[in-house]
């Protein structure tokens, strides 16, 4: 197994040899020095809000916090993700959002929420590099334990969040009932951060 440590994140690469894990590392590394983390400003509201296009995205997105689909105002945006909103930026230009928050039962946690990547960047490891970014901020921010749900049909983010280290967290899932469809969300956690 090859083993790097940047900034307080611990990267493991157990299939590879030392070779081609070097090159993982060594892309991750490139993605995020050009990429950066700021907090959300009004001007980017519709800017993520035109990364939901269509229902299905739309739900992936937020599953029922904004109820049914429709054009969602920047007020009920801001209420609604709440104060710990963050934009990830490539290149000067917002590419993600997530939002933060403490999760009632875990002091020591904090969920990842409303996790969205613009789909003209999705595909090419950035959605693992804002999420890699967003447990460095968590960690920044005193905690040692990351949680969030992501549909269990949504392969392409599940499979992100386990790249990063996500594991599901036993006994716990949730259904929500989205246009007339049960949909089952997958509950995932990292801890030690």
């Amino acid at each position: 197994m090859t083993s790097y440590l940047m900034k307080g994140l611990d990267f493991r690469f157990s299939a590879m040899n030392s070779k081609a894990a070097d090159s993982v590392y060594h892309g991750i590394v490139e993605k995020m020095m050009t990429a950066g983390l700021r907090k959300l400003n009004q001007q980017d509201i519709p800017v993520i809000l035109s990364w939901t296009k269509d229902a299905e995205s739309f739900y992936k997105w937020s599953a029922d916090r904004f109820g049914t689909f429709h054009p969602v105002s920047r007020e009920e945006f801001l209420r609604t993700v709440g104060n710990h909103a963050y934009v990830f930026e490539r290149d000067g230009s917002p590419a993600g959002f997530f939002a933060l928050r403490v999760p009632e039962e875990r002091s020591d946690t904090l969920r990842i929420g409303y996790v969205i990547l613009d789909p003209g960047l999705r595909g090419k490891g950035l959605g693992k590099t804002m999420i890699l970014t967003a447990l460095q901020e968590i960690r920044r921010l005193g905690k040692n334990r990351a949680e969030l749900g992501v549909f269990a049909d949504n392969l392409p983010a599940l499979n992100c969040y386990i790249s990063c280290g996500f594991v599901p967290m036993e006994g716990k899932e949730s259904h929500f009932l989205i246009q007339k469809e049960k949909r089952t969300c997958t509950e995932m956690e990292k801890q030690p951060i």
